[in-house]
């Protein structure tokens, strides 16, 4: 029988709107309630394919998974379907 994990998961958190109007504040707080360790935000278009803050997010939840493989990571992004149809969604998210 395996030993129960002792360590806490890694929480990081994606926040994304289309446009400057429309508002951030549900989103940041429902990762904030989900105790995301950071929270990464961007405004920009769905048509845009290079996401700089998706990239960022992506980023620390892949050295988590590296440096540590046991540990879980969480990664909470408002829209994952759409990522993972992109490719960048990938090992870091499992």
């Amino acid at each position: 029988m395996p030993a129960p994990r002792t360590e806490r998961p890694v929480r990081i958190g994606y926040a994304r709107t289309s446009t400057a109007r429309q508002e951030l504040a549900g989103q940041l707080e429902a990762l904030h309630r989900a105790e995301c360790h950071k929270v990464f935000e961007e405004r920009i278009s769905t048509r845009i394919k290079v996401r700089p803050e998706l990239e960022k997010a992506l980023a620390p939840a892949r050295q988590a998974k590296e440096a540590a493989p046991e540990t879980p990571v969480i990664f909470t992004v408002h829209e994952l379907a759409s990522c993972q149809e992109r490719g960048r969604a990938d090992d870091a998210v499992r």
